[in-house]
């Protein structure tokens, strides 16, 4: 047995989202506590893991992924203050690289760990005070700079390259 409609079918009667426009702001706002601590405990515990020398290549990569993205924003005038930091400290992401590739083993030689250590500092800064867009743009440039060749490539291809 068919049911039958009780309503009239109205075309006219659109649903509309009542929290669209709450995304929209909100992706204008700072990232959410428990986003910002789960970004500091990846990079951080990639962190600790390539300083005892028990690193991984992706672990490099999401530091190496930090740094780059904390140089686009600082390179868009947020903290840029600390641009020369950041670039040394990728400069020592590389060097760790190459290091990797003749060790066979992903650590951190001493002064490139504290320079990376200060960026990463500088990129909690950024992870505090950018809105959501600002860190998708970065996060696209970034992207955009590696497929452009503007980066000596992801440092997982780099060190399987070895």
């Amino acid at each position: 047995m068919k049911k039958t409609r009780n309503k009239k079918y109205n075309p006219n009667k659109i649903k509309v989202n009542g929290t669209a426009f709450i995304n929209v702001i909100s992706d204008a706002q700072p990232l959410e506590a428990d986003q910002r601590t789960e970004l500091g405990v990846g990079y951080y515990s990639s962190f600790a893991s390539v300083k005892k020398g028990t690193g991984t290549p992706d672990q490099l990569g999401m530091i190496a992924g930090a740094i780059n993205i904390s140089i686009v924003l600082a390179e868009s005038g947020i903290g840029s203050e600390y641009l020369d930091l950041l670039i040394v400290a990728k400069d020592s992401i590389f060097r760790t690289i190459q290091r990797a590739k003749n060790t066979g083993k992903i650590g951190f030689y001493g002064p490139d760990m504290h320079k990376i250590s200060e960026a990463l500092d500088v990129h909690d800064m950024h992870v505090e005070v950018v809105s959501k867009n600002e860190m998708i743009d970065a996060v696209n440039e970034v992207r955009r700079r590696i497929n452009a060749g503007h980066y000596e490539g992801e440092v997982h291809n780099e060190l399987l390259a070895a």
